[in-house]
């Protein structure tokens, strides 16, 4: 196999278990949107007693933070400066991996485990969708992508960026000669 080859292979798996990923914090995301909606699907109505819902509610919002930052995370590992810089890379993919090896214990064992048939599923889903998308982060650590090569400029195409840009050559002002500099002297004294 080619370097281009493991290359392109390379590429293509990171970018689906970026997908996986984003989808797994929107899923885990979405567990906390059912535990404030509670009863509406099945679940326990929040609770009277104040302590308990403090729990219920950081329960909640836990869900919802892991959940959107890991997915927002997943989107930053797309930007340039992260994905062509290897140590941000490999430091974006292990702390998400991280995550979801707790994200998915969370889930799988999580408040919603006492609810309907069909949250406990959602919930071991999701942990298992999380764990195999941590281990898959993990591998892929130092995989960041090489930067493209920027294209070498003749001096004819630096001059015309110049040019364009605004940027004036000596060769090109005014003041390059002696009698312009003397002129310029005597109407800057007037």
């Amino acid at each position: 196999m080619t370097a281009s080859a493991c290359a392109y292979r390379i590429n293509c798996a990171r970018n689906l278990f970026t997908f996986w990923g984003a989808i797994v914090g929107l899923l885990f995301a979405t567990q906390g949107v059912l535990v404030f909606v509670g009863a509406a699907v099945g679940h326990e109505e929040p609770p009277k007693d104040f302590w308990k819902g403090c729990q219920w509610a950081a329960h909640g919002v836990l869900y919802v933070v892991m959940g959107l930052g890991c997915f927002f995370f997943e989107l930053r590992s797309c930007c340039n400066p992260v994905k062509f810089h290897l140590g941000w890379f490999a430091a974006n993919r292990v702390c998400l991996a991280l995550a979801y090896v707790w994200l998915g214990c969370y889930a799988a064992g999580g408040p919603l485990r006492d609810g309907p048939t069909w949250s406990v599923i959602l919930g071991q889903v999701t942990g298992i969708l999380a764990w195999c998308v941590g281990l898959a982060h993990l591998m892929l650590a130092g995989c960041a992508e090489r930067a493209p090569a920027e294209p070498e400029h003749s001096a004819d195409e630096k001059e015309e960026d110049a040019v364009e840009e605004g940027v004036e050559r000596p060769h090109e002002t005014a003041e390059a000669t002696p009698e312009a500099s003397a002129e310029a002297d005597k109407d800057h004294r007037e």
